[in-house]
C-alpha cells in the first residue's frame, strides 16, 4: 500500500487511485498521504501518464530515487563481479557533436579517424553538425557561400563514412534554421513545400545539389539519420535539446523527463550545451560532451555577456552486455589541444559590462 500513500499525496484522487492500482476504493480511504515534494510529485505523475500499466513498485521507487534513497544490494559488489564490470561486454562508440560547421576544429575529423576509426562500432554525431549561420540574424557573406559550406560538410561526411563501420546522425537546434527562417519571411511561406531546411537528410544520405536539384551522388551505405533530436540505443538516450540552463538543472530535468517515458533508461548523453560535464540523478547517469566547433566570430560577443567559454570535446563510450555505459571504461574527453578557447572568447572582457 505504498504506493497508494504516495499517489495520495501526490494528488491523485481515490478513483484515479483504484484505477491505476487496480485496487478497491474501501481500501484507499484508511491510508495516510505520504510526504511528498514538487519533484517527486512530477516525476510520478510524468510516470504514470507515460505508461498503460503503472507498477507499484516502480513509483516507490522513483519516490526513493528523488530523495537520494538506493538499496544497499546496490553498493554490495564482490570481486569477480567488479573485474567482470571492469571488461565491457557491449558496443564502442564515440560520440561528437557541435562541428558547428564552417566553424568546427581544423581537422577535427581526421583528429577522430586516427584516433577511433578501427577501435569503435560507431561514431555518433548527435546534431549541429552544420552551423547554417546564413539562415540566421548573424549572416555574414565572409564566413562563405551556402553551396562552399555544404560540399565541405559533404566531404567530411563521406571521409567518416569511409573511415568507420558505422556512422548514426540526428539534428541539433542549428538544423531548425532554416525553416524557421522560411517561416519568418513572407515572401518564402508560399512556396516553402518547394523547401528543406533539414540538410543533413541530404547529407547523411550523399545528396549533392545540380542545377539546384538534389542528386544523390555519393554512397553512404553505413550512415543512418534519425529526423528527431534524440535517439535512444539500448539504455542510453543521446539528445539534443533546446534547454540551456545550469548544469545540475539541466541534469536533473533531463533525467525526469527520460525515465518517465522509458523505464529501462540508466544513461543520458547530451550534446547542445557546449559544456563539458557528468553528474547522476535518480539513479541515472548523466553526461554533457562539449563541442566541436572552434573560432566563430559571429558567436562571441554573445558568449561574452554571459561570461561562457565552449568547452570543446567528445565522449568514448564502451556499453556492456545490458547496453547501459560502463562508466569504468567510457570518458568525456575534453580537448585543449587545438585552441585557446579562453583567450579567443574572453578577449577584451573588461570592457564588458558585468
Amino acid at each position: 500500500m505504498r504506493a497508494c500513500s504516495i499517489l495520495l499525496g501526490s494528488g491523485f484522487s481515490e478513483n484515479a487511485i483504484s484505477e491505476i492500482l487496480s485496487i478497491p476504493k474501501s481500501l484507499i480511504s484508511n491510508v495516510e498521504p505520504a510526504k511528498v515534494t514538487r519533484e517527486q510529485s512530477l516525476t510520478v505523475a510524468n510516470y504514470i501518464v507515460s505508461t498503460d500499466s503503472p507498477d507499484p513498485e516502480m513509483i516507490c521507487r522513483l519516490y526513493d530515487l528523488c530523495e537520494g534513497k538506493v538499496s544497499k544490494e546496490l553498493f554490495s559488489i564482490d570481486e569477480e563481479s567488479l573485474k567482470n564490470y571492469k571488461t565491457s561486454t557491449g558496443k564502442k562508440y564515440v560520440f561528437a557533436s557541435d562541428f558547428h560547421i564552417p566553424f568546427q576544429i581544423a581537422g577535427i575529423e581526421d583528429y577522430l579517424i586516427e584516433e577511433y576509426a578501427d577501435k569503435v562500432d560507431a561514431i555518433i554525431i548527435g546534431g549541429d553538425f552544420v552551423d547554417l549561420q546564413q539562415a540566421s540574424k548573424y549572416y555574414d557573406r565572409d564566413e562563405g557561400y551556402f553551396q562552399d559550406i555544404y560540399l565541405n560538410s559533404l566531404d567530411i561526411v563521406t571521409k567518416l563514412s569511409s573511415a568507420f563501420a558505422r556512422v548514426v546522425m540526428f539534428k541539433g537546434n542549428h538544423c531548425e534554421r532554416v525553416d524557421k527562417r522560411i517561416r519568418q519571411t513572407p515572401a518564402l511561406r508560399g512556396i516553402d513545400y518547394m523547401l528543406s531546411g533539414n540538410m543533413v537528410y541530404y547529407l547523411a544520405h550523399g545528396y549533392e545539389f545540380v542545377d539546384g536539384v538534389p542528386v544523390k551522388v555519393r554512397k553512404h551505405n553505413n550512415v543512418e539519420y534519425s529526423d528527431t533530436r534524440f535517439i535512444k540505443m539500448g539504455k542510453v538516450i543521446y539528445q539534443h535539446p533546446d534547454d540551456y540552463i545550469e548544469f545540475s538543472a539541466m541534469a536533473k530535468r533531463s533525467v525526469q523527463h527520460w525515465i518517465a517515458r522509458h523505464r529501462d533508461i540508466t544513461d543520458v548523453v547530451t550534446a547542445h550545451t557546449h559544456r563539458t560535464g557528468e553528474y547522476q540523478h535518480m539513479g541515472v547517469n548523466y553526461y554533457e560532451t562539449g563541442c566541436l566547433m572552434g573560432q566563430a566570430d559571429y558567436l562571441v560577443e554573445s558568449l561574452k555577456l554571459r561570461k561562457e567559454v565552449p568547452s570543446q570535446g567528445y565522449m568514448y563510450i564502451e556499453t556492456n552486455e545490458d547496453t547501459s555505459i560502463n562508466t569504468m571504461n567510457s570518458r568525456v574527453v575534453k580537448l585543449t589541444q587545438f585552441s585557446n578557447m579562453y583567450d579567443y572568447y574572453m578577449k577584451n572582457l573588461s570592457n564588458i559590462a558585468p
